[in-house]
């Protein structure tokens, strides 16, 4: 069966159409929180969510932004529910603290104080000779070194 183009595979059907649309508020809106954002993670997904708003071609969408379409698509769809704010940054990190401020000051006042029954460190050696007046020696505290 050919449909008169010989040596050309066409496959019908295949054009996608894209439901989502921007209007040209929602477009410029994006623009002006693309100009504020100091994060070049949301930068890039507003970037992507605008150009796949207006129509551009997925292929240069994913050459400008290095996201793939899926990922379009679902940026899209956050933007639909949620807006702008569904395009920050929702990732909460791996170094994020989680002690509170109080537990924190807990553990930084246990480290400053000495354990019950424990001696005060001594000198065990003063450096570069006796510096019987406080002089600038060196002293080891217990294995640590300092100035004293």
């Amino acid at each position: 069966m050919g449909f008169g183009f010989k040596g050309v595979g066409y496959i019908i059907g295949a054009m996608k159409t894209r439901s989502f649309r921007l209007t040209e508020i929602e477009s410029a809106a994006l623009k002006q929180a693309e100009q504020q954002t100091k994060r070049p993670s949301e930068l890039r997904r507003m970037q992507a969510v605008r150009l796949y708003g207006s129509g551009t071609d997925t292929a240069q969408i994913s050459d400008i932004t290095g996201m793939s379409e899926r990922s379009m698509q679902r940026m899209a769809a956050c933007f639909r529910e949620q807006g702008i704010a569904g395009l920050h940054d929702q990732r909460r990190g791996g170094n994020r603290s989680l002690l509170t401020e109080a537990a924190r000051r807990e553990i930084a006042n246990k480290l400053h104080t000495l354990s019950p029954g424990r001696p005060a460190p001594q000198p065990a050696r003063i450096l570069d000779g006796e510096r019987p007046h406080g002089g600038s020696g060196a002293v080891v505290w217990g294995g640590v070194q300092g100035r004293g």
